[in-house]
């Protein structure tokens, strides 16, 4: 394959791969944490609640557009109210859009991205803490009890403001001591702030209060409870109160990816053994296309250490990152053919095959034809059948833990699906070459009865022989002649002409006829609809007659014979 066709390759795999796994959120090569977290919650007097979430970001490098937020339980966006500002005080808009997992997708509208800096973007949603079991009555007063949105980084510092409805007289406020005890605590008037440090990743900051009745008239009006139920434990706060992101991923689905890298470098591999060892009996100069010096244990080294940077970039949240290390280490396995360097081209002379060695022969062939018809020969249907399982088997591990974690199930699939496009739909033509000697030996195998019965027709004592003709660099050649002829004809071979299909070459039957020129023979057999040559040899010696049969996909006689009719008559 010349480089140009395989650059235009390479850019077409590229570009799909690019419209395929281009993201909304956490887009390519962008480095950016989550440092700071303030949340704001405004209670009214029937319960009702206005969050206001502001989430700082410090961008490293690449584009930042923005961020995913697992489903909010008993909550509303405001889309109005949300908006984003850098540092240096630059205000966009933010759009949001509904996944079909339930997230919601927060980014910069009309495509914006921050490429360095921080950036602050402001969530408002609203809840109703009492339909959502957060607000309650607890002995003469009113228990508060709920956490914020759950952030799967690392924070420097998390804060959660209360503010309570407004009142005639300051507000009692009792924060739970034991929810609270890593808090600071900061209350002025109707205002509470907890302020926690350092807060780690999946933290839950609950939030728990008591305060008096009188400032929630839907709950003052309520019975209060039969009896105290105490405060709430954390955990159980935690699934009533909680407006939870996913879960940490187990440790399996964490080396998912690295297990479909894996999968794909020993296809990779196996491909290698295969196409080297039928390229080795079919006498082709095949080698790998880039680095074609390294040795194999260099090369697998290589490959690993470009697996393992991919691996790397997908645990860091980035899966566009990973594909440039993806396509280098499948890359390296790419195989191309090379032309002999010097030596000559020409033919040598025709021999006779003994029964020994055309035994020989056709073992080779049968060989040779177990090879082509692998799992990697993408144009044989078992070719397609081996793709299909190679993509199903990492796709439906991927369906598996996209749900739960989309970001893990994406990169199962990018991992696999690189590898396969090295293993099955690189230049097939030139990793799984045809050799022409045992095309035409499978052909002239598949009508031996056909040879041996043209023969008996021509003469009693006829035989079809094998005979053939090796070249110093040039695929071997092979052509039946049938012996002994009537008086007039000097020799009759049967040959296989290839002709080009695709990335394929297709078998075609020849009769080459040699007669006495001017013969009434040769003007009957010139007459023929399947004459493809007729000519004299240069010494004037003999009329040359070439009958093709042009027709059907195999190799047939049939056309054949019923042209060679006058030789018998």
């Amino acid at each position: 394959m010349s480089p140009l066709l395989f650059l235009h390759r390479l850019a077409k795999v590229l570009t799909a791969l690019l419209f395929l796994f281009e993201a909304g959120g956490a887009a390519a090569w962008t480095s950016a944490d989550i440092s700071q977290v303030e949340v704001r919650v405004e209670l009214n007097e029937e319960g009702q609640a206005r969050v206001q979430t502001d989430a700082r970001f410090v961008v490293n490098g690449g584009r930042f557009h923005g961020f995913d937020i697992a489903e909010l339980s008993n909550a509303k966006l405001s889309p109005d109210e949300c908006t984003a500002t850098t540092d240096d005080g630059a205000s966009y808009a933010v759009k949001l859009r509904n996944l079909r997992d339930g997230r919601t997708r927060i980014h910069l509208a009309r495509k914006q991205s921050i490429k360095s800096g921080g950036v602050t973007f402001r969530i408002v949603h609203r809840v109703d803490m009492v339909e959502k079991g957060a607000l309650r009555r607890r002995g003469d007063g009113v228990r508060l009890d709920w956490a914020p949105i759950v952030w799967d980084k690392g924070l420097e510092w998390m804060k959660v403001t209360v503010v309570l409805p407004p009142g005639e007289s300051p507000p009692t406020i009792t924060p739970d001591p034991k929810i609270s005890k890593d808090y600071v605590i900061t209350i002025d008037g109707a205002v509470v702030e907890f302020l926690k440090h350092r807060a780690p990743r999946w933290y839950e900051m609950q939030v728990a209060l008591d305060t008096d009745s009188s400032r929630f008239a839907s709950l003052a009006a309520s019975p209060a409870p039969a009896r105290d139920e105490g405060p709430l434990s954390g955990v159980e706060a935690a699934v009533s109160g909680v407006e939870t992101s996913r879960a940490s991923p187990p440790l399996w689905a964490s080396v998912a990816p690295a297990l479909g890298l894996l999968f794909g470098l020993l296809a990779l591999i196996l491909k290698h053994a295969h196409i080297h060892g039928i390229s080795r009996q079919c006498g082709v100069c095949l080698g790998f296309a880039f680095l074609r010096n390294t040795s194999f244990g260099v090369r697998v080294a290589l490959t690993l250490a470009a697996f393992a940077l991919a691996f790397a970039a997908q645990f860091s949240q980035s899966i566009a990152a990973s594909v440039p290390p993806l396509v280098a280490g499948s890359a390296l396995w790419l195989v191309r053919r090379y032309r002999p360097a010097g030596g000559s081209k020409a033919t040598g002379a025709w021999r006779r095959l003994g029964s020994e060695e055309e035994s020989s022969l056709l073992r080779l062939a049968r060989a040779y034809r177990a090879k082509r018809a692998s799992f990697f020969d993408i144009t044989s249907a078992r070719g397609a059948l081996g793709l299909g399982l190679f993509v199903l088997a990492p796709s439906v591990a991927a369906l598996t833990v996209y749900r739960p974690w989309p970001f893990i199930g994406a990169s199962l699939f990018v991992s696999a699906l690189i590898p396969a496009v090295a293993v099955w739909l690189h230049a097939w033509d030139a990793e799984l070459p045809q050799d022409l000697m045992m095309e035409q030996l499978l052909a002239f195998g598949r009508r031996r009865g056909d040879l041996c019965k043209l023969a008996g027709q021509l003469a009693p004592t006829a035989r079809a022989e094998l005979w053939i003709r090796e070249g110093a660099c040039e695929p071997v050649e092979l052509r039946v002649r049938i012996a002994p002829l009537p008086k007039d004809v000097h020799r009759l071979e049967i040959a296989g002409e290839p002709s080009r299909c695709g990335s394929l070459q297709r078998m075609h039957l020849t009769a080459v006829i040699g007669l006495e020129p001017g013969s009434k023979l040769a003007r009957q057999l010139a007459q023929s609809p399947l004459v493809c040559e007729h000519h004299l040899t240069p010494d004037l010696s003999e009329e040359v007659v070439v009958l093709r049969n042009r027709r059907g996909h195999r190799p047939n006689l049939a056309p054949l014979t019923s042209a060679l009719a006058p030789l018998w008559r």
